[in-house]
């Protein structure tokens, strides 16, 4: 009996662009195909639905094995352009560009280079703050935390080679088993602290505090 997919990924056009599609290609549940013609060649574009860290690791390796199938397919489909082609596309763009040259060059050097290194600045600002991880969970210990930090800087360099999404699912692994000993710990000196006030026939901090209130 024939496969059958149950779920898939779709593309959302508009009619305007709908006039351009060339046609689409169903490659998986994970993936599909769509063709628009555009100049000077044809537009392909793939969709995907990726597998997350969480999936099984032989599901990942065939996601990004027809995934690479996939996009080899596409390059052998680009049509060569002729010589002709190729020169009347770089004149159109060249006389869409000019008036942005001619823009360019009557600003002066200067005004153009402080721009520049302030949106550098900026941006360099930005990705600083962006690179402060917020623990919400207090109870994560210190070797817990550069663990997930070392993770986060992994995936920031992509999980295109196999190395990374090795290295990547081992540190997911280590980070999952040090966060429930956290937690357990955490738990366990909770438990101890309640215990320790029930000894003393001292309920109060137990029914007050919502320290304690939030872990019951």
């Amino acid at each position: 009996m024939k496969d059958r997919n149950i779920h898939g990924v779709g593309i959302v056009v508009s009619n305007k662009i709908n006039n351009f599609v060339l046609g689409y290609a169903p490659i998986n549940e994970r993936a599909m195909t769509l063709i628009l013609n555009a100049k000077p060649r044809a537009l392909n574009i793939i969709a995907l639905y990726a597998p997350t860290l969480d999936d099984e690791d032989e599901e990942i390796e065939d996601f990004y094995r027809k995934l690479k199938s996939c996009r080899r397919r596409q390059v052998k489909r680009l049509p060569k352009l002729s010589a002709d082609q190729v020169t009347n596309f770089n004149d159109k763009a060249m006389r869409k560009l000019e008036p942005r040259f001619v823009e360019l060059q009557v600003e002066d050097p200067e005004a153009i280079w402080q721009t520049l290194k302030q949106s550098l600045v900026t941006t360099l600002e930005e990705l600083s703050q962006d690179d402060q991880i917020t623990f919400r969970q207090p109870w994560l210990s210190v070797k817990t935390r550069h663990l997930i930090m070392e993770r986060r800087t992994i995936k920031a360099r992509g999980l295109d080679s196999s190395i990374n999404r090795e290295l990547c699912q081992s540190l997911n692994r280590e980070v999952q088993t040090a966060t429930r000993r956290d937690k357990n710990l955490y738990v366990k000196n909770i438990r101890s602290e309640i215990q320790n006030h029930a000894v003393n026939n001292n309920s109060k901090p137990v029914h007050e505090d919502p320290f304690y209130q939030s872990e019951i």
